[in-house]
């Protein structure tokens, strides 16, 4: 997937191996995978990580965050560019002209800060968490140095951790990326004259591109959850299915499944916030616009009240005056009922959709949370 946006001077990955995982990860993934089946079946004649169902949903999820995440980086520069070609953003005009936002300088910052080498910041933290909580399992980090050799069990052992030690330095660039995109999306209207149109085609003021956005943000966050749903459904799971491998136990319900649940209500704040800066915005503007219906109304009420005068030369005008009514009470009845949230009806019930699955979740969790503890 091509990342490179020439003509909005937007570029969300520009560092060339990021770009290469970004690209082929859908390729790494499931090789490496595969390469430690192989490796198991040959010197150890059981391949279990067939049967390692927590290891295999795990990089499902990582899978399919990533497919969202190449969604969103590809239409971000294009939706944002959408608002200002149509004249949705425009600058303010300034007394001094130093003050002026463009597109161009919006978007050049936009691109500064996505790319920015305080990105490597979170993918070290969360690179240093996974493999602090492998070294844990393993016994601890002198255990771990003791272990080391050329052996094949630990190069299975390497192939299983390593990987997503790896893999968790790109989950932190998604995290930093969506943080800034969130950032950026909602600072708009402090720097620009947002223009809302309540008669625009989206039927959301022309602002239908932030909705966009913020959906596949959401998208984002809530993808882990899929493991945490997995985590609690585990053990009636493990008792219909027979399976012999333990699918949960106190520790992933407890502790990761909170975590990732806790990850999911963060990053869904995070994508909700754009949406109610917006509609902030658009609540304003509907005063405003509003206030131009009322002069309609009282126009409609004037004209009709011309029709039932018995003026020879009104009547003679009937046909134009009965006209216009029609016209005026069109416009009147398309805009009375005005949206204001950069929604559509897709997108809010893409978000209904997502947020029921979090909350079921947490729930559920704590109602196993209180039989379990009580």
């Amino acid at each position: 997937m091509d990342f490179v946006f020439e003509d909005h001077n937007l570029v969300i990955v520009r560092n060339k191996f990021e770009q290469f995982f970004f690209k082929y990860y859908i390729i790494i993934i499931p090789t490496v995978y595969l390469l430690r089946i192989i490796l198991q079946y040959v010197f150890f004649y059981r391949p279990y990580s067939l049967f390692d169902f927590t290891k295999i949903i795990t990089e499902v999820a990582l899978i399919i965050a990533l497919i969202f995440s190449n969604k969103l980086f590809s239409s971000t520069p294009v939706l944002i560019s959408q608002l200002f070609l149509e004249n949705i953003v425009s600058p303010i005009n300034y007394e001094n002209k130093d003050e002026i936002h463009s597109h161009k300088h919006y978007l050049s910052r936009l691109d500064y800060w996505l790319n920015n080498k305080f990105r490597i910041l979170p993918g070290m933290i969360a690179s240093t968490i996974v493999f602090s909580y492998y070294i844990i399992r393993t016994g601890g980090f002198e255990k771990f140095i003791s272990n080391i050799n050329i052996s094949m069990h630990f190069i299975d052992r390497g192939l299983y951790f390593l990987p997503s030690v790896f893999y968790s330095y790109f989950v932190g660039l998604v995290v930093w990326k969506l943080i800034i995109i969130s950032r950026f999306v909602s600072f708009i209207p402090n720097k620009f004259c947002v223009n809302v149109k309540f008669g625009h085609p989206d039927r959301a003021g022309g602002l239908l591109p932030i909705g966009k956005i913020c959906i596949k943000m959401i998208y984002i966050t809530l993808v882990p959850t899929i493991l945490s749903l997995f985590i609690l459904v585990g053990p009636v799971m493990k008792i219909i299915m027979d399976i012999p491998t333990p699918l949960a136990n106190s520790t992933l319900l407890f502790i990761f499944s909170p975590l990732i649940l806790f990850s999911g209500i963060t990053g869904s704040i995070i994508a909700l916030v754009p949406l109610i800066k917006y509609h902030k915005v658009m609540e304003n503007q509907k005063i405003k616009f509003f206030e131009y219906l009322n002069i309609i109304s009282q126009r409609i009420i004037e004209l009709k009240m011309n029709l039932e005068e018995s003026d020879v030369t009104l009547k003679k005008n009937a046909g134009d005056i009965i006209k216009e009514i029609v016209t005026l009470q069109e416009f009147y009845n398309s805009h009375d009922r005005i949206n204001t949230w950069p929604l559509n009806r897709k997108i809010l019930i893409g978000i209904w959709t997502t947020q029921t699955i979090l909350w079921g979740q947490v729930v559920g969790l704590y109602k196993l949370a209180i039989q379990y503890f009580l």
